[in-house]
């Protein structure tokens, strides 16, 4: 007789530290958080706006830490699209062989 495994379902991973788990991500705080709310500025969206503005500045610094500039390589380039013979005749081989007698 064969025993056949039962179905179980399958449960969610929650890593144990969160902070661990995302470690490149940088949570945004507006600065009106650390005040206490007031209900005049609720009603006429300040802090809509303010949210606004301070998320963007806080995204835009990040993508400029991020983006990063990788210098063209042109000579590069050009010598991997010219063929052996050209290359030797310009003298732009990298690899210079030996002769093989001497």
């Amino acid at each position: 007789m064969t025993v056949y495994k039962q179905y179980s379902r399958a449960k969610p991973y929650l890593p144990k530290d969160p902070k661990k788990h995302h470690l490149g991500h940088q949570s945004f705080t507006p600065s009106y958080e650390k005040d206490a709310p007031t209900m005049s500025l609720l009603m006429c969206w300040h802090y809509g706006r303010k949210w606004l503005e301070e998320s963007k500045e806080f995204h835009e610094k990040i993508a400029r830490k991020e983006r990063g500039f990788i210098q063209p390589d042109i000579q590069g380039w050009l010598q991997k699209r010219m063929t052996a013979a050209m290359r030797r005749a310009n003298n732009l081989d990298p690899i210079q062989k030996k002769p093989r007698w001497g």
